[in-house]
């Protein structure tokens, strides 16, 4: 029996699964996950080429062509590369080669994709990790200010860090700007440009 084989795009693509999901890669070597797992796969590709290709060399049929084929001066190479052909363009029938083309299109543009889903993965943790640890600095620094009696408090501009001591009912001045704190403990600020509002704030 002639061997021959389709590496066809599917299998490419469950092969190409993503590496990793949502984990904490802090202690791991991504890159080199992601090179064992892309060795492992080749090495497996190859082992099965391999056992096609020996087929074919032990194949009288395609010992035959092969003879033929150099005596033509059609084929330069020896029998292992003319078996591996062989298998690759599906006896090398005008369907196979065009099979063959299609499908080496299609594994490398799988391969662009899952190599660059990989690349936005590890860029996806790193910003996650960016913005836990930007997270984690910023209610470090709010944690200190409130051990200085003060408080970051959003409602105006981009957040203005004002002491939280004042007491209720009472108008203050700070920093060029007037504020009144209600009996509830509300901060209210005075536009700074006049115009009588005055804008509540929160922590």
């Amino acid at each position: 029996m002639i061997r021959t084989f389709k590496v066809t795009a599917a299998w490419v693509s469950i092969c190409l699964l993503p590496v990793a999901n949502a984990q904490d890669f802090t202690q791991m070597d991504i890159s080199g996950m992601y090179n064992n797992w892309a060795q492992g796969q080749q090495l497996e590709m190859q082992a099965a080429q391999q056992q096609i290709i020996q087929q074919n060399m032990n194949d009288p049929n395609v010992i035959a062509l092969y003879n033929q084929q150099v005596a033509a001066g059609l084929f330069h190479g020896d029998l292992a590369s003319f078996a591996w052909k062989y298998a690759a363009t599906g006896g090398f029938s005008a369907q196979g080669y065009s099979n063959y083309n299609n499908t080496t299109n299609q594994i490398a543009d799988q391969y662009r994709g899952a190599f660059n889903d990989y690349n936005q993965g590890v860029q996806n943790y790193r910003d996650a990790y960016s913005g836990y640890t930007d997270g984690y600095s910023a209610n470090s620094q709010e944690a200190g200010r409130g051990l200085m009696g003060q408080s970051t408090y959003q409602g105006y501009g981009n957040g203005q860090v004002l002491p939280h001591t004042w007491q209720p009912n009472t108008y203050n001045t700070y920093n060029g700007n007037s504020y009144y704190v209600d009996g509830s403990g509300q901060y209210f600020m005075a536009d700074p440009n006049g115009s009588g509002y005055w804008y509540p704030l929160q922590r």
